[in-house]
């Protein structure tokens, strides 16, 4: 769905791309399969430098596992929004549920 909202995607190089229709969208980062006009997780943390790899190991030591991680916007039309916070421990069961 996001490819025919979105065909630029199929020429990107690099997974960075400019769209018409949706111009704040500049990259999609997928976890599964690799495909044309993405990057895959493992690029992005690929790309990390040490220092970035420094910061997360301080952050983690900071963050507790009921800490607000995720916080999400949806929106079932424009008006209406709604927020969604997900805790860390959220995320793990979700991932044990999924895998």
């Amino acid at each position: 769905m996001l490819r025919q909202i979105c065909p630029e995607m199929d020429t990107a190089e690099s997974g960075v791309f400019r769209s018409s229709r949706l111009p704040d969208l500049c990259m999609v980062i997928v976890t599964d399969s690799r495909q044309t006009g993405t990057v895959h997780v493992e690029d992005v943390m690929q790309a990390g430098s040490r220092q970035h790899h420094q910061e997360l190991q301080d952050l983690q030591t900071k963050l507790s596992f009921d800490d607000p991680i995720n916080i999400q916007f949806t929106s079932v039309s424009i008006l209406l929004k709604k927020k969604n916070t997900l805790q860390l421990i959220s995320w793990t069961q979700i991932s044990q549920v999924l895998y």
